[in-house]
Parts: C-alpha cells; sequence; structure tokens
C-alpha cells in the first residue's frame, strides 16, 4: 500500500475495512463468530475498529510471518467444536454475505470450497528467464479469492502436516489439494467486486464499486460479446465519473505578531500568515481544492476578505462549513495532498499534527492526507521566509 498503513485499518465509503469485511462475514446465518488474527502491535486499532461487532468476535490470535502460519495460529484459536473454518481476507471488504454463505454451503457437500473467478486474460507460463513456456488453456483457469472454508478436522490435519514438511502454500484451498481428507475442493463463482485491496489505486476502485452497490445497481453479467463489451466500458466510464479531482492554491506573506497557524495546527514561530482570518494558507487551499472538485464557490466568493464577520476566523470552522456543503452536493472525500513552498517555518515536526487536524476536519482516515514541505532555494518573492504558498489537490467521489 505505500506504506500507508495496516490495510485493515484503511477507510472504504467511511467504515474501516476490517469492520466491513467483519459485517459480511457475520452477515452468513451459518457464521458463528469470528478469530481475529493480528500482528500484537495491531490489537488495540483493531479492537478498536471492530468494537460494532466485538460480542460476535470469539477469540484473538497472533499473526505468523507467512500467511500459513496466521492460519494455523487462527485455526488453533477457534472453538474446537466448529463443524467447518472459514478463512477470510479483511482485505477482500466487499464481499457479501450471500457470497460466504454459498462458500459455507458448498464445503458442506464437498468438504472445501473457495470464492473464485473465471480467468478472462490469456496465461502464459514462463521457463528460462522471459521466454514464454507454455499457453494455459483459460478455460480451465479460475483466480483464488476469499472466503475459503473447509471442513475442521481434515484443515486441522493438514495444517499439521504443512507445518512438519515445511510446505508453505499461498493460499487455504491448497492445503487440502495436497493432503486430501476431503471428497473435493470446489470452486464457488465470485465476481470482481470482491477486490483485494493491495494497492491505493484498489482503495479507490473500492469506493467507486461500493458507491455503485449503494445506488442500487446489480452486478452485471460477465459479457459475452464484443458489443457487450463496448457497453460494460461505457458503464466503467459513468462509474468513473463519481470522482472529481480539485486543485487550489494560497500564499500569504509571514509577518511579526501574527499566529503561525498552519493546516489547523498553530506553530511556535515568531511570524505568521498575514490575512483577513487566521492566514492558514494550507487550509485555505484546501478549501480551493475542495470547492473545485465539487463545484461550490471558491474561498474568496464563500468568505470574502472584507466581511468583518471572517475577521480573524478559525480556519478550521471555514473547512468544516465547506465539508457541510460537499456533503450537501453528494461528495464523500477520497484522499486529499498539499505542498508547501516556503524556507520558513520548517514543517518536518509538525506533518502528523497538521495531517491528524486536516483527517479530523475531513472526516477520513489520517493515511488519506498528504503534507509535503519544500524551500524555495532562495528564488522568487518568497525567498528568506518571506512568505508561503501552498498548492493542493484532493479526489472526492459521489456518495
Amino acid at each position: 500500500m505505500g506504506g500507508v498503513g495496516q490495510k485493515a485499518l484503511l477507510t472504504v465509503g467511511g467504515e474501516p475495512v476490517a469492520l466491513r469485511s467483519a459485517r459480511a462475514l457475520l452477515g452468513a446465518a451459518s457464521v458463528r463468530g469470528l478469530v481475529v488474527v493480528a500482528r500484537g502491535e495491531d490489537r488495540v486499532a483493531l479492537a478498536e475498529a471492530l468494537a460494532p461487532v466485538a460480542a460476535r468476535v470469539l477469540a484473538w490470535a497472533d499473526g505468523g510471518v507467512e500467511r500459513v502460519d496466521s492460519v494455523r495460529s487462527g485455526v488453533a484459536a477457534a472453538p474446537a467444536d466448529a463443524a467447518l473454518l472459514l478463512v477470510h481476507d479483511a482485505a477482500r471488504c466487499l464481499v457479501r454475505a450471500e457470497q460466504v454463505e454459498a462458500v459455507i454451503e458448498a464445503a458442506r457437500q464437498h468438504g472445501a470450497a473457495l470464492l473464485a473467478t473465471r480467468v478472462r486474460d490469456t496465461i502464459k507460463r514462463a521457463g528460462d528467464g522471459a521466454k514464454v513456456a507454455a499457453t494455459l488453456p483459460r478455460a480451465e483457469l479460475w483466480a483464488a479469492a476469499t472466503p475459503q472454508a473447509a471442513r475442521a478436522a481434515p484443515l486441522r490435519a493438514a495444517l499439521a502436516r504443512a507445518a512438519a514438511e515445511g510446505f508453505v502454500p499461498t493460499d487455504d484451498a491448497a492445503l487440502l489439494e495436497r493432503y486430501g481428507g476431503v471428497d473435493a475442493v470446489w470452486l464457488v463463482e465470485g465476481d470482481d467486486h470482491n477486490l483485494k485491496l493491495t494497492s491505493p489505486a484498489d482503495v479507490i476502485a473500492a469506493e467507486v464499486l461500493l458507491a455503485r452497490r449503494d445506488t442500487g445497481r446489480a452486478d452485471e453479467p460477465r459479457p459475452p460479446s464484443p458489443s457487450a463489451q463496448r457497453a460494460s466500458a461505457t458503464t466503467t466510464m459513468n462509474d468513473l465519473d463519481r470522482l472529481r479531482v480539485g486543485l487550489g492554491y494560497d500564499v500569504h506573506r509571514l509577518a511579526p505578531g501574527r499566529r503561525c497557524v498552519l493546516g489547523g495546527v498553530e506553530l511556535d514561530h515568531p511570524r505568521g500568515p498575514e490575512g483577513h482570518s487566521d492566514g492558514d494558507a494550507v487550509l485555505h487551499a484546501l478549501i480551493d481544492a475542495l470547492t473545485g472538485a465539487a463545484g461550490l464557490d471558491d474561498v474568496g466568493s464563500l468568505f470574502p476578505d472584507d466581511d468583518p464577520r471572517y475577521a480573524g476566523a478559525d480556519s478550521a470552522r471555514l473547512v468544516e462549513a465547506v465539508m457541510e456543503r460537499v456533503r450537501a452536493a453528494g461528495f464523500r472525500v477520497v484522499n486529499v495532498d498539499a505542498v508547501l513552498i516556503g524556507d520558513e517555518p520548517k514543517l518536518r515536526q509538525h506533518r502528523a499534527a497538521m495531517r491528524a487536524r486536516i483527517a479530523e476536519l475531513l472526516g477520513v482516515d489520517a493515511t488519506r492526507v498528504n503534507i509535503k514541505g519544500k524551500t524555495t532555494e532562495r528564488l522568487g518573492s518568497l525567498a528568506g521566509g518571506a512568505g508561503i504558498a501552498v498548492h493542493a489537490t484532493c479526489l472526492l467521489v459521489r456518495a
């Protein structure tokens, strides 16, 4: 995820990824409860994220180096009388309860099952370096996803044998494929909405898919013909039309005796941005980015600098007022990014506090807010700490 933190703690559609996955699992009638497998340093944050379903969490288990180690730990913590065990990646937060139930039912019948999608691309197997060794028959290929379910006894036995032999599978179904103990490992066809959050782009895609689901648009069948594929491409463009990008800019002179407020945080500095309000150039640029993306009036039109009501105004309050308009226009924030240009003040030790404050004002996770500082290299009118300029961008999605 490019260093943005624990995927399960990111937010999609205003809700933690882990909680979305948990709700989907618990929405299946056959699921008794959850075992949460996590690193120790993530437990407090995950417990907070899963607070709405805490009563259904049966146990916690420690994550391991490899996936199979984590699964083994979770299975060991599961109730001994469980007839079936289900493994799911928290990062697949768009799975639906009916898909979970379908996998469970298939595991009841065959011994093991997994959610999967048919492969649409032609797959090549490489031999020496990048040399193609074979073209695999596409009709036989499926892309494995989760949840994956199995009868408890054979899964426990397969995990023990894998540990003894040092076998490290990339998914749970491979254990039963290798060691048996079930009638079959059954494929349950899923859909492309059950994507795994792997990169920041996947988070944006999940937001779009979730918005589409929230509007009641049913999943479309896989296109059977070139004309249907073209129609599907048009649908994708309509989905992308829900996204809006905004650009903001502001510049302020730094003056003695002024409070130095940037990004909603007061800095200990002898000079601060001059302006009608508190002069917070970061929040002003951010307001322009937000209003630009949402198609609203800019900061100067909304909060004129000749209006006495805004004299010395706290720019954080202005952002809150703008966010009310953004939400009323039907949008929510996906992420924001800002670049501060100036030789003073130094921002390194304040970036985390600024990100946290802006995230609070926008109602998003701090991982969706980025702040960067750049010096002037002693060039131009801002050189030597004369002033500070800010460029800001934001991405909105129609809620």
